[in-house]
Parts: structure tokens; C-alpha cells; sequence
């Protein structure tokens, strides 16, 4: 199947492959079961142009607002994959993840900055902490909303500072099903030379 979005790459055009990881996707259905369920969702949403939306050191429980990143956002178009590096991850490495707060006091997302994205046309989101929404609102609102626009949420994502390049091509790869609600993923940054 063919899409504009197609593109022909040689493997001199590849100029950098940052391995982006994260550890769940979470699917419309996953958030709300009237929703596209994976085998429902077009190939075309798991590939875009990366924006890397920096928000360095987000204290715990801080709710990004949209003023904070409307700049780094006001570019985005229809197709792109959002990214948004907190810092979360970075602070709770290896086995604090399991033994810290690094699952109830995490920063969130402002429902304004989701409903700009997919305004845009931007139907594929991550972000470096294991949820977009408050942990008491699991789904919240952004998650929902996501869903309703049968767009993908990847959670848990590390490695995003090392992502210093412009125009990164990020694909989304879901894998087998970890829990009833998300599937393992596998996510990459390709910088195009």
C-alpha cells in the first residue's frame, strides 16, 4: 500500500539510528473499547517526522501546560510523532521505576496541549513518564481523547535526549501484548543525511 508518506531510503541516507525505547503502546481500544483496536489502525501512523518537545526537569505531579511548549509545537503538522522529553525517565532509572514514585508522581500533560496536537493532524504521542494523565485518571482525559481520534500513545519512552538532531523519522513498532490494556514497543529515531 502506497501513501504520500512514502519514502525511499538507501542505507546512505541513514545517517544516525538512536534507539528510542518504549515500554508500552497503548492503542484506542486500549483506552476506550469503541475504538480501533491495532488491526484497525493505518500502517502510516506508526512512522512519521519526530518533534521532540523538551520540558526539562518537570518536578513530580507538574501538569506541562500549553504556554510551556506552544513554541517548540506551533510547527507540527498532520502525520508527525510528538515526543515529549520531561526528564522523568532520566531521574528514575532501572530498578527505582519498581521501588520509587516514578508511577504516581510523574508529570502529565495539560488536555489543551492534546487537543492542539491533534487539531494538527499529530495521531501518534509519547511521552518519558508511564502515563500522560494523572495516575488517579487512568485513562484520563488525554488518553480519551487520543482514543477518539483513534491516534497511539507510547509511555515509559527513554533515550529522548539523545535524540539531537532536527527531523528525526520515528517509527513506532507495537509488539506482543504486555497487559490487557498496551503492547510492548519498540521505537527508533533515524536522522535522514
Amino acid at each position: 500500500m502506497a501513501t504520500a508518506r512514502d519514502i525511499d531510503l538507501t542505507y546512505g541516507d541513514v545517517a544516525d539510528v538512536n534507539p528510542v525505547i518504549a515500554t508500552r503502546i497503548v492503542l484506542p481500544h486500549d483506552a476506550d473499547a469503541s475504538t480501533s483496536d491495532l488491526d484497525e489502525i493505518p500502517l502510516e501512523r506508526f512512522v512519521g517526522r519526530g518533534i521532540i518537545v523538551r520540558v526539562p526537569g518537570a518536578q513530580p505531579r507538574a501538569v506541562i501546560t500549553y504556554d510551556e511548549v506552544a513554541d517548540q509545537i506551533e510547527d507540527v503538522v498532520n502525520g508527525d510523532v510528538v515526543l515529549f522529553d520531561t526528564g522523568w525517565g532520566r531521574l528514575h532509572a532501572g530498578a527505582e521505576r519498581a521501588e520509587g514514585t516514578y508511577e504516581v508522581d510523574h508529570p502529565t500533560l495539560d488536555p489543551a496541549i492534546v487537543v492542539a496536537l491533534i487539531v494538527r493532524g499529530v495521531l501518534a504521542i509519547g511521552i518519558d513518564a508511564p502515563r500522560i494523565d494523572p495516575p488517579e485518571l487512568n485513562p484520563g482525559p488525554c488518553a480519551h481523547m487520543i482514543a477518539a481520534a483513534s491516534g497511539i500513545l507510547c509511555v515509559n519512552m527513554t533515550n529522548l535526549e539523545d535524540i539531537d538532531f532536527a527531523n528525526p523519522m520515528i517509527t513506532l513498532t507495537p509488539g506482543d501484548r504486555l497487559t490487557r490494556t498496551s503492547h510492548r514497543v519498540d521505537a527508533t529515531a533515524v536522522a535522514i543525511g
